[in-house]
């Protein structure tokens, strides 16, 4: 039996597919599950003393004050104005050096993109070599707009 049998329609959008995906992933879950996992985790801890239960805990939050102290010193180099608004969520690195490094290099390859790659209202060479101006403004805007527009 192929989709087309059963009856199958592909979403037109994705909100439709995400609709699809929700219902999907929703019965695939049994229904007593987050009961389930606590009775799994306390059949785990049962055998576990106060102290190995309360190092876990220590574990968890040290993990998590690691991830807020990374995100804080990522955010804090992304608007250090010496990198020019770099996303932060670009940056790599586990520590400040490491993501300042990390800025120069995207500042640095964001530079030389612009700069091996002009756009098309932009010419290469030096406008004053070529004895034509590349800006509407200051003399020969008509012979510039000629120019640009093929007249």
């Amino acid at each position: 039996m192929t989709a087309a049998d059963a009856g199958f329609q592909a979403p037109a959008t994705q909100a439709e597919l995400d609709a699809m995906l929700a219902a999907a992933t929703a019965a695939a879950v049994p229904s007593d599950y987050d009961a389930l996992k606590a009775q799994a985790k306390a059949a785990a801890d049962a055998g576990k003393s106060e102290l190995e239960l309360a190092n876990e805990r220590v574990a968890e939050l040290t993990a998590q004050a690691d991830a807020l102290r990374r995100d804080a010193e990522r955010a804090a180099v992304a608007a250090d104005p010496r990198f020019g608004g770099v996303p932060a969520a670009l940056l790599v690195g586990s520590t400040k050096a490491e993501l300042e490094a990390s800025a120069a290099a995207l500042i640095a390859w964001r530079g030389e993109k612009s700069a091996e790659t002009p756009g098309p209202w932009r010419t290469q060479g030096d406008p004053a070599q070529s004895g034509t101006s590349h800006t509407p403004d200051g003399e020969g805007k008509e012979s510039w707009a000629r120019s640009f527009f093929g007249v």
